[in-house]
C-alpha cells in the first residue's frame, strides 16, 4: 500500500505539472481550460480505482501462490525457492501486458503521426515577414433607411481610402507590399468572411459555401498563393469592383469533377449577380476549429465591410510599428487607426496549437506505454529466468552455449508476446468497425501499426537478453550454486 499511495502523489504531481504547462502555453488559446484542475471529487475518485486496482492484484497475486509449500521450505530451512508461479501464469501476465501496451501504443502512435503529418506539410502560403493589421474605424455607420446603393457608397469610398493607405506604405522603406483585405489566410481570432454561391440560377437550393475574401490585386502575391489556372485580378477589375471571382481547387472540384472551370459563371443566391472565375488557387492545407479539411474559398473585388485590414509583408529583417501605419492613414483620413499588428505565422501556430499539444501528449502516453511494458515484461521474464537458473546451468555444463541459450529463450518469450500483439489486433479492428458506424472518421497509417509492433518485439528482445545476461556470462558452476 506504501507503494501504491506513492505512484498515487507521483500521479498527482505529474497532472498538476501537466496542467501548469497547458496553462503557460495555451492558457489564452484552449477553450474552458481554467475548468481543469484537482478538487476533491477528483481526489477521492484517484483514491478508491488506486485502492481497488492494489486490492485486486494483491488478491490475484496470493492465490498464486502455494504456502504449504512455503511452510515446507521454512521449516526444512529452504529459500523457498519452490515457491514459484506457474509457467502458464507468466505467459498470461506477459501476453496480458503486451496486450495493453500495444493497445496504447498503436493508438497513440496513429495520433501522433497524424499530428507530425500535419505539422510537417506546407500550409499552401507564405508566412514569414507577412503581419495582420487590424483597424480602428471610427466612421460613422450609414443609416439603416438609406437605398442599398448609398451605403454601398459608403463601404466602396472605405475602400478607395484604405487602397490610397496601402499605396503610402508600399513607399515605406520597410514594406515590400501592402494589401487591403477583409480577412488574411488566417486570422489572430481565426474568424474568416464568407460568401454562398449557386452553379446555376436553375438551381438556387445547390448552395456551394466558401471562406470569402474580399481583397486587391497584390493579396494573392503577397501571400505568395499559387494559382494552377487563370489569372490575377488587374487593377481596373478592383477599382471597378468587377464581378470576377478567384476560387480554390476545392471549390472548383464542386462544380466540375476535372476542375477546369475559369470562364465558368457563378451566381449570387438569389441569381441577381454573375461572376466570372477568372482563376483557380492552390488549397491551403491548415486544418482548424471550424473544418479539418480545406473548404471552398473565393476571392472577390467587393467592399470590405466592418472588417477591414491591412496585410503587409516587410523586407527580410525589416520591422514597422503602429506610429508609421498611423502616419500613412493620417495622410488619408482622420478615422483610422492600426488597433494591432500580428505576425502570420503566429496565427499559424495559433491554430496548430492543438496538433503540438496533441503532439506531446501522444508522444508522452507513447513513452509511458514503452516504460510501463519494459518494466513489466522485464519483470516477468526476470523472475521466469530466475526460477530456471538451476536448468540453464545444467544445460550449460553439458554444453550448451550462450547463444543456443538465448535463442531458446527468445522463442519462449515471443509466443506469449505474439498471442499478445494478436489479440490488441482483434480489439482494434473491432473497435474500428464501430467507429465506422458513427459519425467520427479514422484515419489509419501503416507506420502506426509497425512503429509499436517493431518496439515492442525489440522491447521483448532486450528484455530476455538483459533477464538472461547475468547467468550466461558467468561460468556454468554459478548458476548450479545459485549465485
Amino acid at each position: 500500500m506504501v507503494a501504491d499511495s506513492t505512484a498515487l502523489l507521483v500521479a498527482f504531481v505529474v497532472a498538476e505539472g501537466a496542467y501548469a504547462l497547458l496553462w503557460a502555453y495555451a492558457g489564452t488559446t484552449l477553450p474552458r481550460l481554467t475548468e481543469l484542475g484537482m478538487d476533491w471529487p477528483t481526489l477521492a475518485f484517484a483514491l478508491l480505482v488506486s485502492l481497488l486496482l492494489a486490492l485486486g492484484f494483491a488478491t490475484l497475486i496470493s492465490r498464486q501462490i502455494n504456502y504449504q509449500a512455503l511452510q515446507q521450505n521454512l521449516r526444512s530451512s529452504g529459500k523457498g525457492s519452490g515457491v514459484q508461479i506457474s509457467g502458464r501464469t507468466r505467459q498470461l501476465l506477459i501476453g496480458a501486458q503486451v496486450m495493453l501496451a500495444g493497445l496504447l501504443l498503436i493508438c497513440s502512435a496513429q495520433v501522433l503521426l497524424q499530428s507530425l503529418q500535419q505539422l510537417r506539410q506546407q500550409v499552401g502560403f507564405t508566412s514569414s515577414d507577412r503581419y495582420q493589421i487590424t483597424i480602428d474605424d471610427m466612421t460613422p455607420a450609414p443609416d439603416a433607411s438609406l437605398p442599398l446603393e448609398q451605403r454601398r457608397a459608403v463601404y466602396r469610398q472605405q475602400k478607395d481610402e484604405l487602397m490610397q493607405v496601402r499605396d503610402i506604405l508600399q513607399q515605406h522603406p520597410a514594406v515590400q507590399t501592402a494589401s487591403v483585405s477583409n480577412y488574411p489566410p488566417i486570422s489572430f481570432d481565426g474568424y474568416y468572411g464568407s460568401a454562398s454561391f449557386i452553379a446555376s440560377p436553375d438551381s438556387p437550393t445547390q448552395l456551394l459555401f466558401s471562406r470569402a475574401v474580399y481583397t486587391d490585386q497584390f493579396y494573392l502575391p503577397l501571400f505568395d498563393i499559387k494559382l494552377v489556372q487563370g489569372r490575377n485580378f488587374t487593377a481596373q477589375e478592383i477599382s471597378s469592383q468587377a464581378l470576377v471571382v478567384i476560387i480554390n481547387q476545392a471549390l472548383a472540384l464542386q462544380l466540375r469533377p476535372d476542375g477546369n472551370v475559369v470562364g465558368q459563371q457563378l451566381y449570387s443566391p438569389n441569381g441577381s449577380l454573375a461572376f466570372e472565375i477568372i482563376g483557380v488557387s492552390l488549397n491551403h492545407q491548415l486544418p482548424d476549429l471550424w473544418s479539418p479539411h480545406e473548404t471552398g474559398r473565393s476571392y472577390l473585388t467587393r467592399n470590405l465591410g466592418t472588417t477591414a485590414n491591412l496585410q503587409l509583408q516587410l523586407k527580410p529583417g525589416m520591422q514597422i510599428d503602429k506610429t508609421a501605419i498611423n502616419q500613412a492613414m493620417a495622410q488619408v483620413s482622420a478615422n483610422y487607426r492600426a488597433a494591432n499588428i500580428y505576425s502570420i505565422a503566429d496565427n499559424i501556430d495559433k491554430v496548430r496549437l492543438r496538433n503540438y499539444l496533441t503532439a506531446a501528449a501522444t508522444t508522452t502516453l507513447v513513452l509511458l506505454s514503452f516504460l510501463l511494458a519494459a518494466i513489466g515484461i522485464y519483470g516477468v521474464l526476470s523472475y521466469s529466468v530466475q526460477q530456471r537458473r538451476f536448468e540453464l546451468g545444467v544445460r550449460m555444463a553439458i554444453g550448451a552455449r550462450p547463444t543456443t541459450i538465448i535463442r531458446q529463450l527468445l522463442n519462449e518469450n515471443l509466443k506469449p508476446v505474439c498471442a499478445g500483439l494478436v489479440l490488441a489486433a482483434l480489439l482494434l479492428a473491432i473497435l474500428w468497425l464501430g467507429l465506422r458506424q458513427t459519425m467520427f472518421t479514422v484515419e489509419l497509417s501503416a507506420g502506426g501499426f509497425a512503429l509499436p509492433l517493431v518496439l515492442i518485439v525489440l522491447l521483448t528482445v532486450l528484455t530476455s537478453l538483459l533477464s538472461v545476461w547475468g547467468i550466461i556470462r558467468k561460468p556454468a558452476i554459478y548458476a548450479l550454486q545459485g549465485q
